[in-house]
């Protein structure tokens, strides 16, 4: 019985027990990624793009399918860098939502994962083929545009809420620097290396507000 084909090879399959055969079909999904990427030094500013192929801009962040033998996370770093020449810290990575849809190319599925990512670059190169723009923005200028797609709003909407606990925490190491320069300039300096990343963003230990909307969006996180 024919199972499927691809650029490489075709596969048929024979099942030798009694009964319908349980061999998994061929893949049913594409896989992309998108790098929701914070500024390393302005709590409320992420890199933003528009697609070439849109008719008027269309904010969201870069991404695209992630390649075969490619992690998510990979997929989401590379692509950043592909359409926005942005370097990004990959130890600091994590998956924050994903979105499933059903009407993807070929009559495929389509899981779409969003990955929270800090720049460790912020020159901005965009590729002419694939972005019309790319730019830092702040995400409440983002979120006031009205020709956001759905899913990039909500998307959007939970990257404010990390960014409000980002400048909470930038605030709060700030002030501790402070009180500690006034009685030790050594000790200041450890407690602002061990308390958080160099933007204020500490992912391994921030509590990620709650999100859920059951048509389109799962947490991941």
């Amino acid at each position: 019985m024919f199972h499927h084909a691809d650029a490489h090879e075709a596969v048929m399959t024979k099942w030798l027990p009694e009964g319908v055969s349980s061999l998994p079909a061929y893949a049913s999904h594409y896989i992309g990624a998108g790098g929701l990427v914070f500024h390393p030094q302005r709590p409320y500013d992420v890199l933003v793009i528009s697609e070439s192929f849109e008719t008027q801009r269309r904010l969201k962040v870069p991404g695209g399918l992630v390649d075969h033998g490619e992690s998510i996370v990979a997929g989401a770093v590379r692509e950043v860098r592909e359409e926005t020449g942005v370097q990004c810290d990959v130890s600091t990575a994590r998956i924050l939502i994903m979105r499933d849809r059903h009407d993807g190319p070929f009559g495929k599925s389509d899981l779409y994962c969003i990955v929270l990512l800090e720049a460790l670059t912020v020159d901005i190169t965009p590729c002419p083929k694939e972005v019309s723009m790319a730019e830092w923005m702040d995400i409440r200028e983002v979120l006031a545009d009205e020709h956001i797609y759905p899913f990039n709003r909500a998307m959007f909407s939970l990257a404010l809420q990390i960014a409000e606990d980002r400048a909470a925490n930038k605030n709060k190491n700030q002030s501790r620097e402070s009180e500690n320069e006034n009685e030790n300039e050594n000790e200041s300096e450890s407690t602002a290396c061990t308390s958080t990343t160099a933007s204020g963003l500490n992912l391994a230990s921030m509590n990620f507000p709650p999100f859920w909307n059951r048509s389109t969006m799962h947490k991941v996180y």
